[in-house]
């Protein structure tokens, strides 16, 4: 890391479904958090919250992952959590903005907008599955 690069390493796992399993997973977090900072390395470090208790319960995750922060923290690292399939985004970024500060709706819609420049509703829309009723009423050969 002479030359000032950094590097972002994912911490691959979800749908974690037994307490264990998912403090297993904390530990090793905290761990490879731990041997990065030793390593005077510069990292980025992905997880899925579902790795660490979102499948069974929000607030197991919250809570790992607050002890996760405190570690990234003490060592220099920044946490990124990954986004996982579309059934746990609303639990996902309640996690977030708890995390983040976002005690409202409006103060998280205007952070993102001034981010991304669009609202959080124009995004998610970017997305939406293609149905009949978005095709044009003149047009059968979609």
């Amino acid at each position: 890391m002479q030359k000032g690069y950094r590097i972002s390493l994912e911490f691959i796992g979800e749908n974690t479904i037994n307490k264990e399993n998912c403090f297993q997973a904390k530990v090793e977090i905290i761990a490879l958090m731990k041997e990065c900072g030793e390593r005077g390395l510069s990292a980025r470090i992905s997880f899925d919250l579902s790795h660490i208790g979102l499948s069974i319960d929000p607030e197991l995750a919250y809570q790992n992952l607050m002890e996760m922060a405190k570690v990234a923290q003490s060592q220099g690292l920044s946490l990124m959590i990954s986004m996982e399939e579309s059934a746990k985004t609303d639990q996902i970024l309640a996690i977030y903005k708890t995390v983040a500060g976002f005690n409202d709706q409006s103060h998280f819609s205007n952070y993102f907008k001034k981010q991304i420049g669009l609202t959080p509703k124009q995004y998610m829309r970017i997305f939406e599955p293609v149905t009949e009723s978005h095709l044009p009423d003149d047009r059968e050969d979609y």
